[in-house]
């Protein structure tokens, strides 16, 4: 199937006015891994158009290449692309890569549109920090060596239990914990910054071993932690409550009425209350 180059990719979250990172990207228009925690997932799947084309299974597309380039050297002749590159590129604001979906997954594998813009980034020497679960495709020879000698990425993994048989099935299709930690390591030893991105904390499964996690992300490199407990939307379709049932027998609870109970306003979105995280 030919995946064509169409995607906007680059757009401000909708997070603009409390996130230290608006400028947000992604490299592909869907994530070939299916986390059953995945909020990209469920916001997608509360859209009917979206899910429709999720259904027909002609959703993926990419990002266009050339536009990027054309756009982060202060060449692009579209309105969109002329803003991003006066207000945001030109004063080297921090690119968040990773937002929605995957960089570094199966498809990329495939397509290698990210590599392509690892070795771009990596030229312009421009700031760019990428959230990734990628750690199979990035462990391949082509990708390290093109972040070789880089000074402008930093790297967040998102890792929530160093029990590899729970990742499995909870980050269906993801390289487990433990892959992911050897490739921390490995950005290490190239001399990138590493965060663990311990997102979402799940009760019963982070809440068991986030002091083992935190030491062996500080021993595979980590310099930083950034965590966030997982909400639940309330108002949630057929499709996602099927992915909230997934997740309860998994964890061995009713995830769904746990948080009705314990969240801090149960009109939603629901977040547990600051007791409960305490």
């Amino acid at each position: 199937m030919e995946i064509k180059p169409i995607y906007g990719g680059i757009r401000l979250s909708y997070e603009t006015p409390d996130c230290s990172l608006p400028v947000t990207m992604d490299t592909y228009s869907t994530c070939g891994f299916q986390c059953h925690y995945c909020f990209a997932w469920m916001e997608k799947a509360t859209n009917p158009s979206v899910r429709n084309r999720q259904r027909k299974g002609d959703f993926i597309t990419k990002i266009n290449f050339d536009r990027v380039k054309k756009m982060f050297l202060g060449l692009a002749k579209d309105q969109q692309g002329k803003k991003f590159y006066e207000v945001f590129i030109k004063n080297r604001k921090v690119v968040q890569w990773g937002g929605l979906n995957e960089p570094f997954d199966n498809i990329e594998a495939n397509e290698g549109e990210s590599l392509k813009l690892v070795k771009f980034f990596k030229e312009i020497n421009y700031p760019i920090r990428i959230c990734t679960k990628g750690a199979k495709v990035l462990m391949k020879p082509e990708y390290i060596e093109a972040f070789k000698g880089s000074t402008n990425f930093v790297m967040m993994w998102t890792i929530i239990t160093t029990d590899d048989e729970m990742a499995k099935k909870i980050e269906v299709g993801a390289p487990v914990s433990s892959e992911r930690f050897k490739a921390m390591k490995i950005y290490h030893e190239l001399g990138i910054p590493q965060i663990i991105r311990i997102r979402p904390f799940l009760q019963g499964l982070t809440s068991e071993c986030w002091e083992d996690l935190i030491k062996k992300a500080k021993e595979c490199g980590a310099e930083a932690i950034s965590t966030e407990w997982l909400c639940i939307q309330r108002m949630a379709g057929v499709e996602v409550r099927e992915r909230y049932e997934k997740l309860s027998k998994i964890l061995g609870y009713d995830i769904f009425e746990y948080y009705r109970k314990f969240s801090a306003s149960a009109i939603s979105y629901m977040r547990l209350n600051p007791k409960i995280k305490e």
